[in-house]
């Protein structure tokens, strides 16, 4: 967020994450990390619901789920946002 927010560039590959999330910080309210990381989540399971030709017909056909989730460093709580 800092680098998205600075317009700055962060080292190496790092920038290709970056550039993959500044949508989703540029619509999040400033300074709204949990708000953020959830739409991150969000945004990334939904891509590979609907990714061809593997996944999207097999999460179509119930045979797979994608359900998001997220790590917590400080407690080293995973926290899964509701499924589909």
């Amino acid at each position: 967020m800092k680098i998205v927010a600075a317009k700055g560039q962060a080292p190496g590959h790092i920038q290709s994450l970056v550039t993959a999330i500044k949508p989703l910080v540029d619509s999040t309210p400033k300074g709204d990390l949990g708000t953020m990381i959830k739409a991150n989540v969000k945004h990334v399971v939904d891509a590979l619901r609907s990714s061809t030709p593997i996944l999207k017909t097999r999460v179509d056909s119930g045979d797979v789920q994608v359900i998001g989730g997220y790590y917590t460093l400080d407690t080293g709580a995973v926290s899964f946002l509701e499924a589909k």
